[in-house]
């Protein structure tokens, strides 16, 4: 493993060991992080998150509609490099690496879908996750 430290100008540096024919040298190397103070977020976790913040019912419900369809070709995904495991088992740490992002894509877009449901929630005490609860109040 390697260790280093973040110095105060906010770069991560680590200690390398440089050796030549004669010569061996411990010399500090930043590690290009491309981190800039900014984090990107997917377009639709902002929609959700400004809809919460702004208790917009629409606007959740509009993203909530649209992350099934992405959570479900995640599913897909994850079936078809668990198929090709099977396939083509020279290849399985690559597929076993893919069937991971897949299943992480899912989880991002139900984590989504479920600040989209929160917001109407909070917004309009209406629970959209149970439509055929019986204790819901009209």
């Amino acid at each position: 493993m390697i260790r280093g430290v973040v110095t105060s100008q906010r770069e991560a540096v680590i200690q390398l060991s440089v050796a030549g024919l004669d010569l061996e040298e411990v010399v500090e190397a930043v590690i290009d992080t491309g981190f800039n103070d900014f984090l990107s977020l997917p377009p639709a976790l902002i929609e959700a998150l400004d809809a919460f913040a702004n208790f917009d019912s629409a606007r959740s419900e509009k993203v909530r509609v649209a992350m099934e369809p992405l959570a479900e070709q995640a599913r897909n995904l994850d079936d078809e490099f668990t198929e090709l495991v099977e396939v083509q088992p020279i290849r399985a740490r690559a597929y076993v690496n893919l069937i991971a992002i897949s299943q992480g894509l899912e989880r991002i877009a139900y984590a989504i879908e479920n600040i989209a449901e929160e917001t109407i929630y909070v917004s309009e005490a209406r629970d959209v996750r149970h439509p055929r609860n019986t204790l819901e109040v009209d």
